[in-house]
């Protein structure tokens, strides 16, 4: 039997209208056992305790998991391709393995999602959030030639990989997981 993956495909930034960290919680529930890979400083983490939820969180950078400590079970610092931080979780397993924007910033994220799947119980899922490079905006500006990288959102200066809608199911699928639920915000600001 294949993994279930619920994906949530955004299309930009957070818009006002919308809080993306309020959707994800949605999404996983109350009294679930939750990793959140790249917890970074712990905003879904902190709506999850609310809900009832255990959460262990992965955070590479030690400023920010200093502050998701807080709100997580446990933070793990460490890089989630790395065997160390991987192991440190042997024997646990997760009704939720999360990983909201962070899959394009890994060198190889296909052997990253398998490895983690091996933390799902049987009834469990992932949840990812991945920026879709398809989006109309960035359309626009590749048709008047413009390719601006940034510090923040679809176009992040550290991102390794980007993901169309096409690729991002076609890397859930050659990990061996079966997408059954795909979200795609609606953008109030006309998309």
């Amino acid at each position: 039997m294949k993994n279930r993956i619920i994906g949530n495909q955004l299309l930009g930034r957070t818009c006002r209208i919308y809080n993306k960290e309020h959707i994800i919680a949605n999404m996983i529930g109350k009294e679930k056992s939750v990793l959140d890979c790249g917890c970074g400083d712990g905003k879904i983490a902190q709506i999850l305790k609310k809900q009832g939820c255990e959460v262990v969180g992965i955070e590479i950078k030690p400023t920010s998991s200093k502050i998701a400590v807080q709100f997580c079970h446990r933070v793990i610092v460490g890089n989630l391709e790395e065997k160390r931080t991987f192991e440190q979780l042997d024997g646990s397993a997760f009704d939720c393995v999360l990983f909201s924007d962070v899959l394009e910033h890994l060198v190889n994220p296909r052997k990253v999602i398998t490895r983690y799947a091996g933390f799902l119980r049987p009834s469990g899922h992932f949840i990812v959030s991945l920026p879709n490079v398809a989006y109309w905006r960035i359309r626009l500006h590749l048709l008047r030639g413009r390719w601006d990288l940034s510090n923040e959102g679809i176009l992040d200066e550290t991102h390794l990989h980007y993901f169309t809608l096409r690729t991002s199911l076609n890397l859930f699928s050659r990990a061996g997981l079966e997408v059954v639920e795909l979200r795609v915000p609606h953008d109030p600001r006309g998309g």
